[in-house]
């Protein structure tokens, strides 16, 4: 993801980048399995804590 999205974006910009290839996002179905690997190392974990959130409903 780190090339779509303008750097120093952030979590949430991110995260809703990602949304787009799932549910409803514009890109959903054209994809069989999308897999997500977010390392986040910082206190409090706010990275994943976007993607958590963003994410959260099942597909």
């Amino acid at each position: 993801m780190g090339g779509t999205v303008p750097p120093g974006a952030g979590p949430a910009v991110e995260a809703r980048s990602g949304a787009l290839l799932t549910g409803d996002g514009r890109f959903a179905g054209h994809f069989e399995e999308v897999v997500f690997a977010v390392l986040d190392r910082s206190a409090g974990t706010p990275t994943l804590a976007a993607f958590r959130k963003v994410l959260a409903h099942p597909l």
